[in-house]
């Protein structure tokens, strides 16, 4: 007899950026899931090309005789696109290249370029112990983020003797018609599951919802989204071990057994 798929009959919504390859949707839906999509986060650039082209350069300018190795700090795989797409794959060569996360990294060797440093914690707090640990003082950083974001790394460098520049390159905001199309989702049958993918998705949430559906899992792709889950109201909180796309997905399938067939 047929095994039944793990998620048979769990309904999930995923949240996951509209600019984002829908690869969550597809693994939940080969594990038998019913996907909803209504995507909460899309991406706004604050900079154009040549606004974070001269950033690399001022970095690159650090590169001199006797000068520590400068670092390239990408917190997420937007901005590591962003980077990649405005000086090329080539122009990064002469720096040392962190990453927060999986994700990233493979946004970046996508690109052809490979990080230096990922942190094993896949956190913004292990990203910045790991970079102190290897020693910064007076190298010159450029850690390019999201507005908003947390200011976790800046500080712990700057701290540590690092010269450090901050480049808030995007933001993150809720697509247009998303809160209509949440509640439409969110009138049908009751979900078993919502998929986080940032502190981001979370809140957008929060703002078109008054309360987290009754029943209703919360599958974050790292702690921090989890804490930002929990403080909105989520109690059943689950945080995939790896912090990808992948990572959620075996998280819920440990979550959520497949709804029984009726005989």
């Amino acid at each position: 007899m047929t095994s039944m798929p793990p998620l048979q009959g769990r309904r999930v919504l995923v949240t996951r950026g509209v600019d984002k390859r829908d690869d969550m949707a597809s693994l939940l839906e080969a594990a038998g899931a019913v996907v909803l999509r209504v995507p909460l986060i899309a991406v706004r650039r604050l900079l154009e090309a040549a606004d974070i082209a001269r950033a690399v350069d001022r970095l690159g300018a650090a590169t001199g005789a006797g000068a520590p190795r400068p670092w390239l700090v990408l917190t997420s795989a937007t901005g590591a696109g962003l980077v990649v797409e405005a000086v090329g794959a080539p122009s990064l060569a002469r720096f040392g290249i962190a990453v927060i996360g999986p994700a990233t990294a493979a946004a970046l060797r996508s690109r052809g370029v490979d990080a230096d440093l990922e942190a094993t914690g896949q956190v913004a707090e292990s990203l910045a112990a790991e970079l102190v640990h290897r020693g910064v003082d007076g190298a010159a950083v450029l850690v390019v983020t999201a507005a908003g974001a947390r200011d976790v790394i800046a500080p712990a460098l700057i701290a540590a003797g690092a010269h450090v520049e901050v480049l808030e390159a995007y933001r993150s905001v809720t697509p247009d018609g998303a809160a209509d199309r949440l509640r439409e989702a969110l009138s049908g049958p009751p979900l078993d599951a919502v998929t986080f993918t940032s502190g981001s998705t979370v809140r957008h949430f929060a703002e078109a919802v008054a309360a987290p559906p009754a029943g209703c899992l919360a599958a974050c792709i790292g702690p921090v989204t989890a804490a930002v889950a929990r403080a909105a109201g989520w109690t059943d909180v689950v945080t995939a071990a790896e912090h990808t796309t992948a990572g959620m997905v075996a998280a819920l399938v440990t979550h959520l057994p497949a709804v029984q067939r009726l005989p």
